[in-house]
């Protein structure tokens, strides 16, 4: 067993264990081999949860970033009040504010999923961003939906100090059955929303009430191929001064057959060869316990799921998109 897998040191289970059963899922094609030590490396050192998910770029397989995804039913296993991410510096104290939050809030939790997503770079440490909200469920917006009072706090928790103005914009102008799944900080400083359940044509409309300073052309490509291939779209906005100009559109498919069509139109917008395309269609699966597993990560599962959750194309508003696919894994006893 190598230096830093769990067992070897006394730990418990940590995304490092879980990351490593999945090393021969993963197509060197969509992430190098490098990139994926990094990705090992770093999840050494963040306390193993249900889930998570890596940020891969077909057009740049040597840039890979994890995400880690904590519910609040965890936080009394998972400790998140000590310092899990010494990667993170100053993320701690706002990944420890929002614990310290669910543990006071009782039974009703309206930010349910934390996630902490580490942007990875050769030669570089990790950058932190970090993302709170009810989450977005497969069908229909959650039961219980944090009001403008919730939302306020915790973007004071995530930029202490600044008014929630653009948010409570944002909240006013959401179509029927719309719903504001996360509010996040990217990279410790710029303050980001996704909207989600948006059918393809409510995009453009929502986009012109909220006075989207883009060019709307840019992104009525990847509408179009949304219309043919699915139902919803997950839409991100930069809130940081206003409504700013970056732009992510996330896409998936009706259900799970149709990722071959969805993949198919992605082409015709961004780079994604069929190298790229064939690997990412290979991901989904599990990965059945067994003695090559570390003690502690058997302790807390029995498989671990893979699927293809979304693909996100991102824009600043005048220039052809660029595309990023989300890989999730999942943990289940």
């Amino acid at each position: 067993m190598r230096d830093g897998d769990s067992a070897a040191t006394g730990m418990k289970a940590t995304v490092g264990d879980a990351l490593r059963v999945l090393t021969d899922a993963i197509n060197p094609v969509l992430i190098t081999p490098s990139a994926w030590q990094r990705l090992v490396d770093t999840g050494n050192r963040i306390p193993l949860s249900s889930g998570g998910g890596i940020e891969c770029r077909p057009a740049d397989p040597d840039c890979a970033d994890l995400a880690v995804r904590f519910l609040s039913t965890e936080v009394g296993t998972d400790g998140l009040l000590d310092p899990p991410l010494d990667v993170a510096g100053a993320a701690n104290a706002v990944v420890a504010g929002v614990v310290r939050r669910w543990r006071t809030e009782g039974s009703a939790k309206p930010t349910r999923m934390l996630w902490v997503e580490l942007d990875l770079r050769a030669g570089g440490l990790p950058v932190p961003s970090i993302f709170v909200g009810p989450g977005n469920p497969p069908r229909g917006a959650p039961a219980n939906l944090p009001d403008n009072d919730e939302w306020q706090a915790i973007v004071n928790l995530l930029r202490p100090g600044v008014p929630a103005r653009a948010v409570e914009r944002l909240l006013g102008v959401l179509p029927r059955g719309a719903w504001v799944g996360y509010i996040g900080i990217m990279r410790g400083r710029e303050l980001r929303a996704t909207v989600s359940g948006l059918t393809p044509d409510e995009v453009r409309p929502l986009l012109h009430r909220l006075a989207w300073p883009g060019e709307a052309r840019v992104i009525e490509s990847i509408l179009s191929v949304a219309r043919a291939h699915t139902a919803r779209i997950t839409l991100g906005l930069d809130l940081t001064e206003g409504i700013g100009r970056a732009l992510g559109l996330e896409l998936a498919p009706f259900g799970p057959d149709g990722w071959e069509g969805l993949l198919q139109g992605t082409a015709s917008l961004a780079p994604l060869s069929d190298s790229a395309r064939v690997a990412l269609l290979a991901w989904p699966g599990e990965s059945a316990g067994d003695v090559s597993w570390t003690t502690p990560l058997r302790a807390q599962a029995g498989r671990i799921v893979r699927r293809l959750n979304h693909l996100k194309f991102g824009t600043n508003g005048d220039s052809c998109p660029s595309l990023k696919a989300y890989l999730y894994f999942g943990l289940i006893g």
